[in-house]
Parts: C-alpha cells; structure tokens; sequence
C-alpha cells in the first residue's frame, strides 16, 4: 500500500500514518480499537480510528476482491453529528468509481 499524500499538519499525518501502516501490517484481522466496521453502509465499509490531541479522526476504507485495503476518505468527526451521514455517501461514491475504474483497467 502507497501511503497517501496528506495536507493536514505534520504530527496529524503522521498518527494517520501509524494507523494505515498498522493496516497494511495486519489487514483484515486488524481490529477494534484501531478499526470498525460503519453500520449504515451498504459496503463492508470500515473506518481506520485514530486520536489526535483528543480530536477522532476517521479514515474510511474498504477491502477489493483482491483483499487490498482502499482508503477512501478522512475526516475529523468532531462536533459533527452528521458525520457518518455525510462520509458515508462519500465512500460509497468513491467506492463505486473505484470498481468501475478496475474494470476499466482489467477490459
């Protein structure tokens, strides 16, 4: 996995950082408290949780047939009460170009 290119501050990407590297480490098998699975979503949506500076941070993502984590989106949920409403849809959106962009590659 390629990390991605992050425009937050410096020590916030880097505790991102720690999490997606945890992620590539253990893949599937990782699991509560580093990540969840997001009820509400019509994929197997699951979302990478890290604290920073008491702000919680998500990063959203998803396995493909191949069993590659795909990161999709991030975010800090706090005071946002319609977070998981509004991250939610993004996924999917983002998720669902993915696939059709693999298809693409593999026709």
């Amino acid at each position: 996995m390629t990390p991605m290119k992050c425009s937050a501050s410096g020590w916030i990407a880097e505790e991102v950082y720690v999490k997606v590297e945890l992620l590539q480490e253990k893949g599937v098998a990782l699991g509560f408290p580093h990540s969840s699975a997001i009820k509400g979503s019509r994929i197997a949506l699951r979302e990478l949780r890290v604290q920073s500076a008491g702000r919680p941070l998500r990063v959203f993502y998803a396995f493909d047939p191949s069993r590659n984590a795909v990161l999709l989106v991030g975010g800090d949920k706090t005071g946002n009460e319609q977070f998981y409403d509004q991250y939610i849809a993004r996924a999917e959106r983002i998720w669902r170009d993915y696939l059709e962009e693999c298809k693409g590659e593999q026709t």
